[in-house]
């Protein structure tokens, strides 16, 4: 099971679907497409200058860690992108609730 714990603008995920093999886990394709635009937008902001220090983002198979604290400026976007991640794992979880949960 993934799970996915949401704490501000942090987000911590551990573990695999186990829905099908490596490789052809829907869900899991699901869950690192999410993560994986999440991290190219923040890596992005990064570059504009939008964080008072450096974002966290470490990404492994069944591992994930993002944190980050945006400048004034940028805080509305940040907080939208990952509500957007937010809804997104959320959907996810109502569809396949022994795959993934969210916190």
């Amino acid at each position: 099971m993934i799970r996915a714990v949401f704490d501000g603008m942090t987000l911590t995920l551990q573990g695999h679907a186990g829905a099908a093999p490596h490789g052809q886990d829907l869900v899991c394709a699901a869950v690192s497409g999410l993560v994986y635009a999440l991290a190219q937008r923040l890596t992005e902001l990064d570059r504009q200058d939008a964080f008072s220090q450096p974002p966290v983002i470490r990404l492994a198979p069944g591992n994930a860690r993002i944190c980050v604290t945006p400048k004034g400026d940028y805080a509305g976007e940040v907080q939208a992108i990952f509500c957007l991640l937010q809804s997104g794992l959320r959907l996810l979880q109502q569809h396949y609730p022994a795959q993934i949960q969210v916190n």
